[in-house]
């Protein structure tokens, strides 16, 4: 009985020792590490007003849409042009006005969608149209 128990223990060893190695074979691409690229787009327009922190060293967005007011709150106005980058934590915006990195951080297991495809749905390759907005909305973006 001891002996099986030895060698239940030393073949689980063994099944976790070489089942965790790779095979130098490259990672497989998944949804939340796919490349940050957008086709076809010198730059880029926000969508939407985006809510930003200003920690006193960085600029960074987040993907549940923080709202303030709160100190070093501000927002991205909508159609704000702006450049794409990678980053490991998600994606940057740059803005082409003022050249400020805004960091947006990602998390894929919480949207449920590739990274890529938030960046489509937040930005356009074309300004949007204001012409939907009463006449005191285009007044606060003017």
């Amino acid at each position: 009985m001891k002996r099986n128990y030895l060698l239940l223990i030393l073949v689980s060893l063994l099944l976790i020792v070489f089942g965790c190695r790779t095979s130098g074979s490259p990672p497989i691409a998944t949804p939340e590490k796919a490349p940050v690229k957008k086709v076809g787009a010198a730059s880029l327009y926000t969508k939407y007003n985006i809510h930003v922190m200003n920690n006193g060293r960085d600029i960074k967005a987040h993907y549940t849409k923080w709202i303030g007011p709160f100190s070093g709150h501000s927002i991205v106005p909508l159609n704000t042009k702006v450049n794409l980058k990678e980053w490991s934590k998600g994606f940057i915006l740059q803005r082409v006005d003022t050249g400020q990195n805004i960091y947006f951080s990602y998390n894929y297991q919480h949207m449920k969608m590739p990274v890529t495809q938030y960046i489509n749905l937040i930005t356009s390759n074309k300004k949007n149209s204001l012409s939907r907005l009463g006449a005191l909305d285009r007044k606060g973006k003017l």
